[in-house]
Formats: structure tokens, sequence, C-alpha cells
């Protein structure tokens, strides 16, 4: 997945943001193709490990996607469009909460487990009405946050920057070291390697499914 370009040439957040939208537009369709029933033993064994797969690749490309959202919304609210910010936003917190129990319960699972594991299956199903609620899914909506930002659409961070800050487990607020650009990046390496295994664990997951969401550098 190519990114476009922020005002100063670099992907930025609201770049990301829109990545992470189509993203996980493929991956909850895919996600829910993978549910379709069949007779053959070893098709129903091969969809389970994508589905699973494609579960820990939503938490993983949800967790960027609040992260982006939460920096534009930052800028937003620094413009004054705080309107347009809350509208952003407004998810934001169910998103986190429902983050932290897809973390939970997909941590020591194989994607094969983890795909027929009913409350993470329930989890996911919240996940995906709350993204299909969500403004930032709507082209118009971007249009408008593009709009508002203006020239200071260089006051967001660079895409890079804020995917390496995402944590998976990002608790019900953010915390005050979440704050400290180190000390984020530390919480997301420290949950996506306490996370084991995910879906890019060799034997536990559909390690090319993974690679087909990886973005293009």
């Amino acid at each position: 997945m190519k990114a476009h370009q922020g005002s100063d040439g670099r992907p930025d957040s609201l770049d990301l943001l829109i990545e992470e939208d189509r993203a996980l537009a493929d991956i909850l369709q895919d996600w829910q193709a993978a549910a379709v029933s069949t007779r053959d033993r070893g098709k129903a064994v091969s969809r389970a490990w994508d589905r699973g797969t494609l579960g820990m690749l939503l938490i993983e490309h949800a967790a960027i996607r609040l992260a982006a959202q939460e920096d534009v919304g930052r800028v937003l609210r620094d413009l004054g469009q705080v309107h347009l910010a809350d509208q952003l936003t407004v998810h934001t917190p169910g998103v986190r909460l429902l983050l932290d129990r897809l973390y939970d319960l997909a941590r020591g699972l194989s994607a094969r487990d983890l795909a027929m594991s009913q409350p993470f299956l329930t989890a996911v199903e919240e996940l995906r009405q709350l993204i299909g609620a969500d403004a930032s899914s709507a082209p118009d909506e971007l249009g408008k946050v593009r709009d508002a930002l203006g020239e200071s659409r260089n006051q967001l961070r660079a895409s890079a920057f804020v995917a390496k800050r995402s944590p998976t487990h990002p608790g019900s607020s953010k915390a005050w070291y979440d704050r400290v650009p180190f000390l984020a990046y530390l919480h997301a390496r420290f949950d996506r390697m306490d996370s084991y295994p995910g879906p890019h664990t060799p034997n536990q997951a559909d390690t090319a499914l993974n690679d087909k969401y990886e973005p293009e550098e």
C-alpha cells in the first residue's frame, strides 16, 4: 500500500489514516469471506488459519489507525476545529477498549485456535461495527479534515513515526508515558513482543497473508 504525501512531501498521519481505512476495509472483507462454511475439511482448516491471521492483522491495523486518528485530532484541536476533531475521534474510546479485549483474547493462541474463539469473534464484530460507523471512513469527511488543516498540515506527525508508536493494548485512555515519544515507542514494541503469536509468526499464522498487508516502502 503506497501512501499519499502530506503538505511538506512526506507521508503524514492523515495519509496513514486514509491507508489504514483502506487496509481495514480489505481485511474485514477477507474476514467475512473466510467465514463461509464448507464441508471440505482441508478448506475448513485453511480458512480457519486465514481467518485467525486476519483477526491478528485487525488488531495491529486498528491500533495504527487509532494512533493516526488521534494525531490528526490533536492538530485539529490546536487549530480550534474542536467539533471536527470530536467527529473524527468520537469512537476512539470504544476502539481502545475493544483493542484491549482483542489483545487479551488473542494472546497465546494460534491463528487456527483464534478463529474458533467465540469471544474473539464477538469482539471483532463489535470493532467492525464501530469502524463502519466512523466518520473517517467517509471520503467526504476526510476531505473536510484536509481542508480544515490547510497549511497547518505540516504539524501532523510523519506516518512512520505514528505507526511505530501505536500500541495494540492502548488502555482506556492515553497514559502519560504515551505522550513521551520514546516511551510510546517502547510501549508499542512491548505490546507486539508480548502478544505472541502474531500474524507474522511462522507456524502460528499465515505469514504470506500478513505480507499481503505490509505497507510498501
